[in-house]
């Protein structure tokens, strides 16, 4: 079933921008591959972590909003914790879990 998530990603403070451009691409090629769409990205830009993650002190923040199949999550998570230029990920339901554009079934009076 299709349903709607958030997600955060913190991508290597020390990477160029061309290279994070490139990671954005990456996880933006992988939804799509896997039957999802992206419905919103939002580069929140280059911030100082508020501890050390892999001995880096600065993360690039990208906040997503997607849609994708519900099976499909687990093999999201573990291509972005395989990554090396990933340091950390954060995904959850979106506010109804459902798809923005699908109805969500009522109950039928008795």
């Amino acid at each position: 079933m299709i349903r709607h998530y958030e997600s955060v990603v913190v991508i290597d403070g020390t990477l160029t921008q061309d290279a994070t451009d490139e990671q954005n691409k990456k996880i933006d090629q992988w939804i799509a591959s896997h039957g999802g769409t992206v419905e919103k990205k939002d580069v929140w830009g280059k911030r100082k972590l508020a501890y050390s993650i892999k001995k880096k002190n600065y993360g690039t923040y990208v906040y997503l909003e997607f849609n994708i199949d519900g099976k499909e999550i687990l093999e999201l998570r573990k291509s972005l914790e395989i990554n090396e230029s990933i340091l950390r990920n954060y995904i959850q339901l979106g506010k109804n879990g459902k798809k923005k554009n699908q109805e969500i079934p009522r109950a039928q009076p008795a």
